[in-house]
């Protein structure tokens, strides 16, 4: 199905789950619409969006089922169980460099950690303590390593309590700013040349459609640029520039991957503290 769907198709796919009852957390046509479409964005299918998309305190968010199979499908990221239990639940996440596959990170929601924020009490946490300690773990690290996957926020039990003020940072990529102006301007010459005439020159032109990163100032204005980053989102937005513009040798791409994972560690060590 087209992302676009006409408006007179969603009211009637949303009035068709909505009379049939199966969604009990659908108040209204409106919010069927809204699963549907988000679901859409997430190249869903409107079933898929509707058993995988729930509506809590009136806002949708992705149930634990659904991000893992996203996050899965995506190919490029992985998870593995490390322990599951009624106490505990550690997850290990993995992303594909190349032919391999990296870990990049664990995340782990105990009982404890559930009591302190308030969640133990809650009938759902009684009832199913295992499912629920799961779902905080895959929520957490998908958010943490995953968030390029999901076009909209992934869902959190502490959203139903609260909501968690995020102070606004402003993030200084002046340096990296540079390299991208040499990007572009690389890009700008690339195309002017195949606007010409000439066939010959274009092929070898065409194939340097990467910016050579030196040794040196230019490497280490990349890597400042992962440093400056202040948010997941925003350092996965520098690696994703990097691994789609830069072209680096392995020892580069191998220094870039550490300090990826070093930079995530920090940003989500000042998550906690806030």
């Amino acid at each position: 199905m087209s992302n676009i769907v006409r408006f007179e198709e969603q009211t009637a796919i949303a009035k068709a789950f909505k009379d049939s009852g199966l969604f009990p957390d659908l108040k209204s046509e409106a919010q069927a619409i809204v699963k549907v479409q988000a679901g859409l964005e997430l190249g869903l299918e409107p079933f898929a969006a509707m058993q995988g998309i729930d509506i809590v305190q009136g806002k949708p968010r992705m149930n634990a089922s659904l991000q893992a199979g996203l996050i899965k499908k995506s190919g490029r990221y992985n998870y593995k169980v490390l322990e599951h239990s009624e106490q505990a639940c550690k997850l290990e996440f993995y992303e594909k460099w190349g032919d391999s596959w990296q870990s990049i990170g664990t995340s782990e929601f105990s009982m404890k950690e559930a009591q302190q924020a308030g969640l133990a009490a809650k009938d759902n946490w009684k009832k199913h303590p295992k499912n629920m300690l799961f779902a905080r773990a895959l929520s957490n690290g998908a958010k943490w390593y995953c968030a390029d996957v999901f076009l909209t926020a992934t869902y959190n039990e502490s959203d139903e309590l609260e909501t968690v003020y995020q102070p606004q940072v402003v993030v200084d990529n002046s340096g990296l700013d540079a390299i991208k102006a040499k990007v572009q301007a690389q890009n700008t010459v690339i195309e002017a040349v195949i606007a010409e005439p000439v066939v010959e020159v274009i092929e070898p032109i065409v194939e340097e459609d990467k910016f050579k990163v030196e040794d040196g100032d230019d490497f280490q204005t990349v890597l400042d640029g992962l440093d400056n980053a202040k948010t997941i989102e925003d350092l996965i937005a520098q690696r994703e520039f990097i691994k789609s513009e830069l072209d680096l040798t392995a020892e580069q791409l191998e220094t870039v991957k550490k300090r990826f994972s070093e930079r995530q560690k920090e940003i989500r060590n000042v998550n906690k503290t806030i």
